[in-house]
């Protein structure tokens, strides 16, 4: 018996051994993993803080980053939330109620718009308020103004999308008087008299060469933009429960009945033709001149001792700006379009340009193809070509920045080209894409198609725009029934 207990209790030592290695390691593994937790804290913003909420305090949590809230000691509730460069100083608290706890939040502002001071008070009323009066229902809350809702909100929700700057800027410039009213106030009657104000007023100029050219009053497509984007943000206030269902819901704006503008239909209608072989002669030949008078600036700079500056007769194009005109003619495009062109919408072995239409674009965001004449697309590879053959980004790129030129960035160039061919002064950019139109129109081209190659989402603006062009069309139509004789 004697083998026998010698043996397991070897056993049982062996196995007691191995037990204890295996406690020794797992508690290794623990150990590793505290200091592993330690390491990952140490230098990491921590949460939270509670303490009395002071300027210093901000100004030195927004360099440190040491903390991403910062709750008052003094006033439960009040605390100030840090963000990647800015903070903003809130308020929440819960409140018994019949059904339950209700939660109160509100945003009291950015730090540097609010001094911790004025917060504080805000956050002073705030309580006292929940303690007379309880949670307010947010759709009875008046506190919220259109443009608070519109910073708070609708705009972190608009930036997402596309459009969203678009929809923005609409609604900034377009309701003035809407922004400091309560959002819950805001009826049928303020739309109304919004409408009738925006058939009268002119526009506010865009840019700072626009100042003193007088303007006119938005189209009723524009305003039908504009009346669209005030409708969205109440949906979206009704949808969040801010307002009790949309106001503006059902509300139809009518059409302006047709107006006999006399003399300013007659000169619409004047600007709204094909260039004469004058015009065009002219034109080509300003671009000549334009360039060449670029290419003799540049020799003096290079016989001044700007040797290290590139000779512009080696190029085809002195710069964009005779790329740019020469789209506008062959492709009748908006300059919205042709500052917004870019080389992977181009497809120079088909001939075509596939772009979504910028003025249509919050309304039909799908891709349009347009046809290049060959003439065009020979100049336009050329350009491609001077500059590396960029199989992306802007066709015309800013110099300073690289993005999208400005909106009038090819005025001065266009008045130069003017001068030099001999144009009127008067000439406006937009002739080119009347040109375009008018063109295809007098040579026989279907309304259909005319109104494809703009880019028009209706034929029937196309009609309303360009169907004076032939007055005979109708006439060689109606001459064209034949006649039988009865008797």
């Amino acid at each position: 018996m004697q083998p026998t207990w010698s043996i397991s209790q070897s056993l049982a030592k062996e196995l007691f051994a191995q037990e204890v290695f295996k406690l020794g390691e797992s508690m290794d593994k623990q150990k590793k993993k505290e200091i592993k937790k330690s390491e990952k804290g140490k230098g990491k913003k921590q949460s939270s803080m509670i303490a009395e909420i002071t300027n210093g305090m901000v100004n030195k949590n927004l360099k440190s980053k040491e903390y991403e809230v910062i709750w008052d000691s003094k006033i439960s509730g009040f605390h100030i939330r840090f963000n990647v460069r800015s903070a903003t100083y809130r308020f929440v608290k819960s409140v018994p109620g019949t059904s339950g706890k209700k939660k109160f939040f509100r945003d009291i502002g950015r730090h540097g718009a609010y001094t911790t001071e004025e917060a504080r008070v805000i956050a002073k009323e705030f309580d006292a308020n929940l303690a007379k009066h309880g949670v307010p229902d947010k759709r009875r809350d008046g506190s919220i103004s259109f443009r608070k809702y519109i910073e708070e909100c609708y705009e972190p929700y608009q930036l997402r999308k596309a459009t969203g700057k678009q929809t923005l800027q609409m609604l900034y410039n377009g309701f003035p008087d809407l922004m400091d009213k309560s959002i819950c106030k805001i009826g049928p009657e303020d739309l109304w008299m919004w409408f009738d104000k925006q058939q009268s007023m002119s526009q506010l100029p865009r840019s700072k060469n626009q100042k003193n050219k007088t303007t006119e009053p938005r189209s009723f497509a524009t305003i039908l933009r504009y009346f669209g984007a005030a409708k969205g943000l109440l949906s979206h206030a009704a949808k969040n429960g801010v307002l009790e269902k949309n106001p503006w819901t059902g509300l139809k704006l009518d059409k302006p009945a047709i107006k006999d503008n006399g003399e300013k239909d007659t000169l619409l209608r004047a600007q709204r033709r094909a260039l004469n072989e004058e015009e065009i002669r002219g034109f080509f030949e300003g671009l000549k001149r334009y360039q060449e008078f670029r290419r003799v600036q540049r020799d003096n700079s290079i016989e001044h001792g700007k040797k290290d500056l590139l000779d512009l007769r080696l190029l085809p194009f002195v710069d964009y700006v005779c790329p740019w005109l020469l789209t506008a003619y062959y492709m009748g495009f908006r300059p919205g379009d042709i500052y917004s062109l870019r080389w992977e919408q181009v497809d120079f072995k088909k001939g075509f340009v596939t772009k979504v239409i910028e003025k249509t674009r919050h309304v039909y965001p799908l891709a349009q193809s347009f046809y290049m004449k060959k003439a065009y697309s020979c100049e336009l590879l050329k350009w491609h070509k001077q500059n590396g053959s960029p199989e992306g980004g802007w066709v015309f790129p800013s110099k300073v920045t690289g993005n999208v030129m400005s909106s009038n960035a090819i005025d001065a160039q266009w008045a130069k080209v003017k001068e030099f061919g001999g144009l009127d002064p008067s000439l406006h950019i937009y002739a080119f894409r009347h040109n375009f139109a008018t063109q295809q129109i007098l040579a026989g081209v279907n309304l259909f198609s005319v109104s494809k190659s703009l880019g028009h989402l209706s034929i029937q603006t196309t009609v309303e725009h360009y169907g004076h062009v032939d007055p005979y069309v109708q006439k060689d139509a109606l001459d064209s029934i034949k006649a039988f004789e009865i008797t």
